[in-house]
């Protein structure tokens, strides 16, 4: 879905909303919205955009409807859009409404407008990661890896300019990541792993201000299982392990006591990724017992929630890969069984679709 109003935004609405204050003939509007009366507000906001046919006023209704009603936050956008030339904020926003239809070219077509827009580099960099991120939807691996690195470098020259706020170095963290899983989709797997320790590097320095915070905790552990992964691909069976070790150790803290059914799945998960990483490393043993361990927790988590979708993505996804070994008890066609029930209910996303296609065929000629 489309993600929530960034700090960064709610400043750009107080920024729209502070334009209206100079306009008398609105001042009521700042009131409305005040007040509660949000569609009131929105009325007379349209009423005086499309009057004026303003893309000022569009992009500033759209800005400002944006978080209570996006289908009409889209409507002014795209006038605002097609009218030009384009706006920081609106093109961001548009990005994101027209991404969330589906329609990541167009998507891709609105960034590249705030992009153009963009008067700060910390507007280039939100624009670049916008960029990026639509771009790896798309498939285009390359040009993500283009976008996210800008936005890296300009995250990078805001710390080395004295920036130390949590929020400059959360984002590093985050474009870091978008730039190595952009790397591991164009198989540029040096520069993933490079990526993935940079970002471990600033996900501890966030996780060290405030140990007992679970969310940053699990940051570090999604990191360390992304950075094994990639270190496994490179055939760097030691640091691999060293990685995913960590992340299990970490998911395990979490999910003691099985209170938080999140933290118990994410914890199959690791154990799925260690099981890997240990099969790549020639540990078949040890990957059997991992892949064993993770198949029981996500096993008891779909007993106690039939409808968790990521706990019954971890059982298929551990069934495939004891199938591809060769274990005992799994066949592909346990594999495709399970995989059959996610795909009947619309379980299964883009990404698992060729596995369930593979699944098909092996299952079929054995």
């Amino acid at each position: 879905g489309v993600p929530p109003a960034s700090p960064d935004i709610a400043a750009a609405q107080a920024r729209a909303i502070d334009s209206l204050l100079g306009e008398p003939a609105l001042r009521g509007v700042v009131q409305d919205l005040l007040d509660g009366r949000a569609g009131r507000a929105f009325d007379a906001l349209e009423r005086d955009a499309d009057a004026t046919a303003s893309p000022d006023k569009w992009n500033r209704a759209g800005i400002l409807m944006f978080a209570a009603d996006r289908a009409r936050a889209g409507r002014m956008l795209e006038k605002a859009f097609a009218a030009g030339p384009p706006n920081f904020w609106g093109g961001i926003l548009l990005a994101r409404l027209r991404g969330s239809a589906g329609d990541f070219k167009s998507a891709l077509e609105a960034a590249g407008g705030a992009l153009m827009a963009a008067q700060t580099p910390a507007e280039r960099g939100v624009a670049h990661a916008e960029s990026a991120t639509i771009a790896m939807v798309q498939g285009q691996a390359s040009l993500a890896m283009q976008h996210a690195n800008s936005a890296v470098e300009i995250s990078r020259a805001d710390i080395k300019a004295g920036a130390r706020d949590p929020f400059t170095m959360r984002d590093l963290v985050a474009r870091l990541v978008m730039l190595g899983d952009a790397c591991v989709a164009g198989s540029v797997v040096a520069g993933a792993s490079g990526a993935y320790v940079s970002a471990l590097e600033g996900a501890r320095t966030l996780a060290s201000v405030d140990p007992k915070n679970p969310e940053l905790a699990r940051g570090v552990a999604e990191i360390l299982e992304k950075a094994a992964s990639a270190f496994s691909s490179a055939q760097d069976h030691a640091s691999a392990g060293r990685h995913v070790a960590e992340a299990v150790s970490i998911r395990r803290r979490l999910a003691e006591g099985g209170r938080d059914a999140a933290a118990v799945v994410a914890l199959a998960g690791a154990l799925n990724t260690s099981g890997e990483v240990q099969r790549q490393a020639g540990d078949l043993q040890g990957a059997k017992a991992s892949f064993d361990e993770a198949m029981s927790i996500a096993r008891q988590a779909v007993a106690r929630d039939p409808s968790d979708v990521g706990a019954k993505r971890e059982v298929w996804s551990v069934m495939w890969r004891l199938a591809t070994m060769g274990a005992a008890g799994v066949s592909w066609r346990d594999v495709l069984a399970a995989m059959e029930g996610m795909a009947n209910n619309g379980g299964l996303n883009s990404r698992d679709w060729p596995f369930y296609e593979e699944a098909k065929r092996r299952a079929a000629a054995s």
